[in-house]
């Protein structure tokens, strides 16, 4: 039981480090980026697209993008 718990452990730990490889990524791409659910709220912009309308990476989440 404590090996797969261990082994879950380093899978999460894994996918975070890719996770935030890939955040890295994006935010330090010139072009801009922004994903947004069903109801056109932001979730998440990179610094490019977050700076293209005056506001931070995380002041910009939850607004609506048409609203922008």
């Amino acid at each position: 039981m404590e090996f797969k718990h261990k082994e879950k452990k380093k899978i999460n730990e894994n996918l975070g480090e890719i996770n935030q490889k890939k955040i890295d990524i994006l935010d330090n791409m010139e072009e801009y980026i922004a994903l947004q659910d069903n109801n056109m709220q932001i979730i998440w912009a990179n610094k490019a697209a977050a700076k293209s309308v005056g506001l931070g990476s995380k002041e910009i989440e939850g607004c609506k993008c048409y609203e922008l």
